[in-house]
């Protein structure tokens, strides 16, 4: 990594770093004051390389290249520092797409650091603008696959204010209601809880002091640059994968047997039943055993299973058993679980199934049956808002 040998004592003092693309970024920035940059010499920006950087300081700014290449080179900078690093990270934008080294040759310094200073955003309105490239955004089906992927990304967004306004702004752009789009976010944050409600084991075995970490651009740097760095994750077993109902179902019933108000609202609310078999059953038996335990909350699970006995059902209430509690704070997802599993759901799946209709319609240059599914699929946005 270029420049890191003299940086390091800028970035542990003002606990941020700036990684540009190339070599002459860096000389061009550290002509104009900035002590702080250093450059991963093009795409090759590494796991171990973010680790690194991440004991020194707290945030990164990525000023890489405006092309094509540099863009993608700052997505999976993105990626390495959000999966690797504790660091906060925000993109800077150099102005007319001009590389750092171009800008400073005509303009003054005091604009260049403004730039770094003002003229960034988060990895989220980056993701959002990444998601745009090589899309024609006039085609409806490419809008609708657009849509699709940004609410993935919206999804990953913990505060709710933040993804509200994310959303109202696609609303805006593309004329699509935000009720219609909270609907199909909704089953997108289901699935963000329950992998993070994954409880994740650590290797915490240390390197001996004796050892080396050797890097191609780092050089062999002793353990004890490299010693308070978080052990390496162990991979976690794959789950078998389920569908949005299903994962919305667990959680519901997750929150019911521990949690007697919301088994109370549940099993209130007129005509509710899970949309799968063996939750409903799962219900069914549970109201059995708190009938025999004073109408509880089942905080004894060891105890319910053996109580249910049917292999299949005992895995799911497994599953359910390593829910953290912390998922079950927010009582108003009580009610969009219930929503989502009774109506939602279906509708969500035919509006799924439209926008695959229509991909595949458009590859075929069927024009006719485009335009006619393109109907069907609005039509089901709209029932989407007036069902609310």
């Amino acid at each position: 990594m270029f420049n890191l040998d003299l940086a390091k004592g800028a970035i542990r003092k003002q606990k941020q770093v700036v990684l540009f693309e190339g070599f002459m970024d860096v000389i061009a920035a550290f002509q104009a004051g900035v002590q702080n940059g250093v450059a991963s010499m093009g795409t090759s920006l590494t796991t171990e390389q973010v680790q690194v950087l991440s004991r020194m300081a707290d945030k990164i700014s990525i000023s890489y290249d405006a092309d094509d290449a540099g863009q993608r080179a700052t997505k999976r900078a993105l990626d390495l520092v959000a999966q690797n690093g504790k660091m906060a990270a925000t993109v800077v934008h150099i102005p007319d797409n001009q590389d750092p080294d171009e800008f400073l040759r005509a303009n003054d310094v005091s604009a260049f650091l403004n730039v770094l200073s003002h003229n960034t955003e988060d990895p989220i309105a980056f993701n959002i603008r990444y998601l745009r490239m090589g899309r024609d955004l006039t085609n409806q089906t490419e809008m609708f696959a657009y849509v699709s992927d940004v609410l993935g990304t919206i999804a990953t967004v913990t505060e709710p204010i933040m993804r509200e306004t994310y959303l109202r702004q696609i609303g805006e752009e593309f004329n699509i209601g935000l009720d219609a789009l909270q609907d199909q976010l909704r089953p997108l944050l289901l699935q963000q809880q329950a992998r993070r409600s994954n409880p994740r084991r650590s290797n915490n075995k240390r390197p001996r002091q004796s050892e080396r970490v050797a890097d191609a651009d780092f050089g062999a740097a002793p353990y004890d640059e490299w010693q308070d760095s978080a052990p390496a994750p162990v991979p976690a077993p794959v789950a078998p994968t389920i569908s949005r109902v299903e994962q919305a179902e667990r959680m519901l019933l997750a929150w019911m047997l521990q949690d007697n108000d919301v088994w109370l609202q549940v099993t209130n609310t007129p005509d509710f039943t899970f949309a799968d078999v063996p939750y409903e059953t799962i219900m069914m038996l549970a109201s059995g055993y708190r009938s025999e335990h004073g109408n509880q909350p089942i905080t004894d699970m060891a105890g319910f299973m053996d109580y249910v006995q049917k292999a299949d059902l005992t895995r799911i209430l497994a599953t359910l058993d390593t829910y953290a509690p912390e998922l079950f704070t927010d009582r108003s997802q009580v009610d969009e679980y219930i929503q989502f599993i009774s109506h939602d759901a279906p509708l969500s799946d035919r509006i799924n199934r439209l926008q695959r209709q229509i991909k595949e319609a458009n590859q075929m240059h069927n024009d006719a049956l485009v335009a006619q599914l393109s109907v069907e699929y609005l039509a089901a946005l709209r029932e989407q808002q007036t069902h609310k």
